[in-house]
């Protein structure tokens, strides 16, 4: 398997932004006595989201953007779950029931976003996706809708510090970051 240098380096940092500011908003909720900037966490997600996207959208030379519909599902998708995630910690916030619509629109924007990552490149007609790389985005969105919809809830009701769901969360970012980079014909 060969990778793109140059998206490996951007999806790396966009992945670091998204689990950043997962870290840092959940660390500034959880220790207040830290001092954390209180966007400091959502400036990190969005940003780390964009950079997502972006790789996602560059063509094979990284010479510039592809208006096509890889494109456009990568930024909807993007766009999906952060609106998402954004609105069930205000419902939470509110002490809200988040009910069903906000979790479903995070998982269809994995699903979208893992299937925006395997598309090949050109105007809107069918064409076999990378096998690799859709290996790659599915057990990513896998292991990340796993993590977060079922393993992490589970630890924090149970208190479990250290279990697997973190791990889960880096490892599905390490398979995106992986699907961004792989080298296919485009």
């Amino acid at each position: 398997m060969r990778f793109d240098n140059q998206k490996l380096l951007l999806g790396s940092l966009g992945a670091l932004g998204v689990i950043g500011g997962v870290v840092a908003k959940n660390s500034a909720e959880q220790f207040p006595m830290l001092g954390l900037p209180e966007n400091l966490g959502p400036a990190l997600f969005v940003g780390g989201w964009g950079l997502v996207a972006y790789t996602n959208a560059l063509n094979a030379a990284n010479t510039n953007i592809v208006y096509d519909q890889k494109s456009a599902l990568g930024l909807l998708s993007a766009a999906s779950i952060v609106g998402s995630v954004f609105m069930m910690k205000q419902l939470k916030r509110q002490g809200q029931p988040v009910g069903a619509l906000y979790p479903a629109l995070f998982a269809g924007g994995w699903i979208a976003l893992a299937y925006a990552i395997c598309q090949r490149r050109g105007p809107l007609k069918f064409a076999w996706p990378n096998t690799q790389r859709c290996a790659l985005s599915f057990g990513a969105a896998a292991l990340v809708l796993t993590s977060m919809m079922y393993v992490l809830p589970r630890q924090r009701m149970l208190k479990i510090v250290d279990g697997p769901g973190m791990a889960m969360f880096a490892a599905g970012w390490a398979l995106i970051v992986a699907a961004l980079a792989h080298k296919a014909d485009n």
